[in-house]
Order: structure tokens, then C-alpha cells, then sequence
């Protein structure tokens, strides 16, 4: 059986801030972008080529960390999702859960047995 240490409940824990953080950088990406692309897309003429020089940089800052904010999102899992991820195949593969059922329907059996021979006793005074 594993053991969970404390660095890996540690590093559970976080999951949720990395998740923030992650989102803080694709908002603001995403924001950066879209001004990015609208000033590009207002400034045409020749006078206003370095704002256009400027929105293309802006642009190229910050895209990378739209879509690293967007892939992190992705493929981070949250606290609760690890918690399913690790715990669910612990309980399903325990065997003492797995003969939970089998428990149940003998007990099941038993009882409806007594309560079958009980009616039949009454029924014969």
C-alpha cells in the first residue's frame, strides 16, 4: 500500500493556487491580445506606424502567456480532482468494499428467510 507524504499533500494543495494563477495569466493574455489586435487593426496609415510596431510587440509578449495560462488550465488538476483521482481506486480496489455486496445480499437472504418461516408460523396457528 502507498503511503501519501507530506510533500505530495503539500503539492496537492497548491494545485488550486497553480490553477489561479494560471487563469490570472491567460485573463490577462487574452486581454493584452485583443487591445494588441485592435490597435493593429485601427492604425494603417504610415503615421501611425509605431503604434503598430508597439501593438505587434505587445502582441508577441503576450500571446505566449495566453496560451501557457490556457494549457496550464488545461491540464492541471484541481485539489478535488486529484483527491477523486488518488482515493476513488483505493476504495474500489479495497476488498473489503468490493464484499460489501456480497455481505449484503447473504444478510438480505437471511432476513427474508426468517420473515418468510415467521409468516408461515403464524399462518399455521
Amino acid at each position: 500500500m502507498e503511503l501519501i507524504t507530506s510533500w505530495q499533500i503539500y503539492w496537492f494543495t497548491r494545485l488550486d493556487i497553480i490553477r489561479c494563477m494560471a487563469f490570472i495569466f491567460a485573463f490577462f493574455g487574452s486581454i493584452a491580445v485583443v487591445i494588441a489586435g485592435f490597435v493593429s487593426a485601427v492604425t494603417n496609415n504610415p503615421s501611425e506606424e509605431d503604434d503598430h510596431i508597439a501593438a505587434t510587440r505587445i502582441f508577441k509578449w503576450s500571446l505566449p502567456f495566453f496560451i501557457f495560462g490556457i494549457f496550464t488550465l488545461s491540464f492541471v488538476p484541481s485539489t478535488k480532482e486529484v483527491a477523486a483521482i488518488w482515493a476513488i481506486p483505493k476504495v474500489i480496489n479495497n476488498p473489503q468494499v468490493q464484499s460489501i455486496g456480497t455481505n449484503t445480499l447473504n444478510i438480505a437472504e437471511i432476513g427474508v428467510q426468517y420473515l418468510r418461516d415467521k409468516i408461515k408460523d403464524n399462518l399455521e396457528k
